[in-house]
């Protein structure tokens, strides 16, 4: 089921659904899409046949007869349609063969008025007629117009099987559906095939084009399961015994297997498209976007069923807008995300996008957006976690609505910059020098301009007006107020002749004659919060390095919350933020989201406290498999810290329904001021960050997970794995 992830489900007896998790598809309150065999399927009362879900063939027929076959063609294939003989389970897994229920014959009877086809028993000819000449059968015109893109093994492939065992008969109609093409031999008619399997294998063992080790091209050889492996070898021998040693290989029968933790499957199925189209997205009435639909050209406008086809969406964010366009599956539990604002519509998430069933031909789809906070709040609700988002999770997140983006966060990824920031958040008057000196505190939060404007110029690829269009600086006057000496800023929009101090609130004239008014930037909004505004730098920049500086933004897909309050039945806690997160490949399908929470502290000394190791393992007992994150924005943590961490990474490395508990992963300040990647902050630390590094490790958080514990901790999961595994020394006698 997570291999295909279907949109509907269909059982054969009641219940098979609900005993393997999938009951809340049967709930009343929300579009219905799991059906029983007899429900699919329905002509009581119709003219027609009709299918609750799906396009009809006959759809495909009545095109395939207006732009083909009503015409006189030179060299038109011939077709085939086979009588009920003790081939047939070949001709239903190989040719395909109608129902023989009354109620399904008009499609029969429509396939022999369009193609006209030879009616016969089948034989080991029709194979060759059908592979060799391209025949038509009655599974041909259900690929009409539809481009299939094989996302499995591309060589060519032999899969000989027995007819008459079912298992046989599965294993091959599931295997074609995950590799390309594979040449389905019974092996009743194998030493018939056998010359022909041969010469193809010989012609395929070819040297590979642009190969410089001139390795070369190989056939595979499928057996179905019921032959033994004494029956294979015979057959090997006796059949291709002249072709080259090295030009095919023997395969093994496997399903694709969906693995529990967080890889997925270990090959994809076939991509099936139509048609596609991109556009824009305008988001309208707040949070709305709209956009036209696709269909079938040959499809009737209005069909019969409640589904004729699907329209996958991705929609994609280059900046790291806070609306939520990643969600995890959905397969089980379809009530959520609420996508559209009819409460029984529900789309279904998958790897492949947001599938969402379309009923009529031409028609305009509408899709509200959520925001991070709101998705995963939904979705923890799920798991019986009440969540909300905290004082300094609202400060974290005004100050990313500021910035715009995650994109936007390099601006202030800088020491110095956020240094800088916090003094004036929370600026301080000297007095005096060394142990005679007194500080005072005030919220002044300005500083002279050629303080900026000197050190935007140290830091490459920055310029102060960046500072200013996204609300971090504003440019004012400093003047003394003469009657209280209290030094007044005022905005431009504020300056007159006369002005007002806000301490004594006295008016006085604005200086005019003397140099008094000094230029300075005041600090605005959430970055004029003291104490590194809450925190809310930490949560930015830990954000930012899994958004831009792990892969980059064109690879990557996020849907994150700043600081949230969670509540359960085992316990209330605070976290940073959270987030799922999913690689974007350049080709076939995405890996499952996956779920990551943490802590993100400043500079503090001793930041991570035991009672915070305490609560991060109450939530990852509730949430087990997630990413557990904790960054600093020091250089290194303590050695406190680190035995805290320690003990956290090896209580996450326990398996707990076959996945580890938690992993956990550590950030610094080399990661989260990294100027361009981590990989780059990396080598130009040195060791031990650049020590026997394999850099594939930033395609999988796991990895790098692994990684930052080596690094951060000295911890070696694979040591420790094989330390464990290592048998006890006894004495030999």
């Amino acid at each position: 089921m997570q291999f295909f992830e279907p949109d509907v489900v269909v059982e054969s007896e009641p219940g098979l659904a609900t005993s393997i998790g999938y009951a809340a598809l049967d709930e009343d309150h929300v579009e219905r899409q799991l059906l029983s065999l007899d429900a699919l399927f329905s002509s009581e009362g119709e003219s027609r046949p009709k299918f609750h879900f799906g396009l009809s063939v006959r759809d495909a027929y009545e095109d395939i007869y207006r732009t083909q076959r009503q015409f006189v063609l030179r060299d038109a294939p011939p077709a085939m349609i086979f009588n009920e003989t003790k081939f047939s389970p070949i001709v239903e897994a190989v040719f395909g063969a109608f129902p023989t229920e009354e109620r399904a014959q008009v499609f029969r009877e429509t396939f022999v008025d369009v193609f006209r086809p030879e009616k016969a028993d089948l034989t080991v000819e029709h194979w060759f007629k059908y592979f060799s000449d391209g025949a038509i059968s009655p599974f041909v015109p259900t690929n009409h117009k539809i481009e299939v893109d094989p996302r499995g093994l591309r060589e060519l492939s032999f899969f000989i099987f027995d007819h008459t065992k079912p298992a046989d008969l599965i294993d091959y109609w599931n295997k074609r559906l995950f590799e390309a093409h594979v040449y389905p031999v019974p092996v009743c008619w194998l030493e018939d095939i056998a010359p022909t399997m041969a010469d193809m294998i010989k012609r395929n063992h070819r040297p590979i084009p642009n190969n410089p080790s001139g390795t070369k091209f190989h056939g595979v050889l499928y057996f179905g399961r019921s032959l033994k492996k004494e029956t294979v070898t015979e057959l090997t021998r006796k059949y291709l015994s002249d072709c080259p040693d090295d030009a095919f290989y023997m395969g093994r029968v496997w399903h694709p297997i969906v693995s529990t933790n967080h890889r997925g499957p270990t090959c994809e199925r076939h991509a099936v498209n139509v048609d596609s189209a991109t556009f824009d997205a305008e988001i309208t009435e707040g949070r709305a976007v709209r956009f036209n639909t696709l269909a079938p050209d040959f499809a009737h406008r209005y069909g019969g069923g409640l589904y004729q086809w699907a329209n996958v969406v991705n929609l994609r964010s280059f900046s790291g807008d806070p609306w939520a366009l990643t969600y995890p599956s959905n397969l089980e539990d379809r009530s959520t995300p609420r996508l559209f604002r009819n409460p029984w519509q529900r789309p279904v998430v998958t790897r492949e996008g947001w599938v969402l069933g379309q009923q009529y031909k031409g028609s305009q789809e509408w899709i509200e957006l959520s925001d991070g906070p709101s998705a995963i709040a939904e979705w923890l609700k799920r798991k019986d976690i009440k969540a909300e988002l905290s004082s300094a999770g609202r400060i974290a997140k005004q100050m990313l609505e500021s910035l715009g983006s995650l994109w936007a966060t390099h601006v202030i990824a800088h020491r110095e910059i956020i240094s800088l920031l916090n003094s004036m958040a929370a600026q301080e008057i000297v007095r005096g020098a060394a142990d005679e000196a007194t500080r005072r505190q005030f919220e002044g939060r300005t500083v002279l301009a050629g303080r900026w404007k000197s050190l935007v110029k140290r830091l490459p690829r920055l310029k102060l007006d960046d500072f200013i269009k996204l609300s971090i600086l504003k440019l004012g006057l400093g003047v003394d107020c003469p009657n209280c000496t209290h030094s007044n800023w005022y905005g431009l929009n504020d300056v007159d002749y006369e002005v007002t101090c806000e301490r004594c609130l006295k008016a006085f004239q604005f200086p005019q004659g003397n140099t008094s008014a000094r230029w300075k930037y005041r600090v605005t909004g959430p970055f004029s919060v003291p104490n590194f505004s809450g925190g809310a730098y930490a949560v930015a920049l830990t954000l930012h390095v899994f958004y831009m500086r792990i892969l980059g933004s064109s690879d990557t897909e996020m849907t994150y919350a700043t600081g949230l309050n969670l509540a359960h039945k085992d316990f209330e806690k605070e976290i940073d933020f959270a987030f799922w997160y999913s690689r974007r490949p350049i080709t076939g399908q995405r890996s499952e989201p996956r779920f990551v929470f943490g802590e993100a502290k400043s500079f503090a000394e001793e930041a991570i406290t035991d009672d915070e190791i305490e609560a991060l393992k109450k939530v990852s007992r509730v949430l087990p498999g997630a990413i557990v994150v904790v960054s600093v924005m020091k250089m290194a943590f303590s050695k406190n810290e680190k035995a805290r961490l320690a003990e956290l990474t090896k209580w996450g490395w326990e398996r707990v329904d076959g996945r580890h508990r938690a992993q956990v992963l550590l950030l610094t300040g080399v990661e989260l001021f990294a100027d361009f990647t981590v990989r780059a902050a990396w080598d130009d630390a040195g060791e031990p960050y650049s020590k026997d590094t394999d850099y594939s490790i930033f395609n999988d958080l796991d990895e790098f997970a692994r990684a930052t514990q080596k690094i951060h901790l000295g911890l070696d999961y694979d040591d420790e794995i094989k330390k464990k595994r290592k048998p006890a020394n006894k004495k030999r006698r």
